[in-house]
């Protein structure tokens, strides 16, 4: 199961303008997160996705098969985000057992800089501008279960030259210490604490490249726990953006 998993995992396209980088660590050897990437060179454009199914194992993981037999409507949807998202979920309705999943779609346009995206109750897209600013972006949405409508938005955000793009699963920011506090502590009010995982992520990620900051998140997260056994599937996905 896990050789079949993680023989889907994606082949970065290579194109001038993007370099482009993932890890991917599995709680049990297999878990619930799952990425693709795919390059339309007629219309220029870079798609990016990125799920995580609860729970872990075997389950988790031949639900993320599932949702990589669905992806067909990721690739033919460039224009509209929130569209294909509703279009996987139907084509899983049925199939999820007690299972749901989150999930991101952006669209990059490589030759304007614009991305365009969706998000079903999936973290935060980061952005780590070139003079080293750290941005979270959201769009309204649900995470997807059989019984739960989407509700969802498509957001627009404007990358340019050397511009990064994470996407990742909450085993990033949902790590704990040792005196049980997560990484990112959410909907959280003390500019202290938001200032810290800014700070903290700008370290990780500020003059590295895609592969470089990937590795750097990793083994942030493995000294913030403590532990070098995940509590959690660890995925991140990230994009450098090149305007010439």
């Amino acid at each position: 199961a896990r050789k079949i998993l993680y023989s889907l995992l994606p082949r970065i396209p290579k194109n001038e303008r993007t370099e482009i980088a993932f890890k991917y660590v599995a709680m049990k050897g297999i878990g619930g997160d799952f990425i693709d990437v795919f390059l339309n060179k007629e219309l220029n454009m870079i798609g990016l996705f990125i799920c995580d199914v609860s729970g872990h194992g075997i389950p988790a993981a031949l639900t993320s098969v599932m949702i990589k037999q669905s992806l067909s409507f990721f690739q033919i949807n460039t224009d509209n985000p929130s569209k294909a998202l509703e279009l996987i979920k139907k084509n899983m309705s049925g199939k999820m057992g007690n299972h749901f999943f989150t999930a991101c779609i952006a669209y990059l346009d490589i030759i304007t800089g614009e991305l365009s995206f969706s998000n079903a109750g999936h973290p935060d897209i980061i952005i780590i501008r070139s003079n080293g600013d750290v941005e979270f972006h959201n769009a309204k949405g649900n995470l997807i279960y059989d019984a739960l409508p989407l509700n969802l938005e498509s957001k627009k955000i404007q990358l340019f030259n050397n511009d990064i793009l994470i996407l990742y699963t909450d085993g990033l920011t949902e790590a704990h210490n040792k005196d049980g506090k997560m990484l990112q502590v959410l909907n959280n009010n003390d500019l202290e604490e938001i200032a810290w995982f800014n700070a903290w992520l700008k370290e990780k990620t500020y003059g590295f490249s895609p592969s470089e900051i990937c590795n750097n998140l990793y083994n942030g997260v493995i000294e913030y726990t403590g532990e070098k056994d995940f509590q959690d599937d660890f995925t991140t996905l990230v994009l450098k953006y090149k305007s010439s």
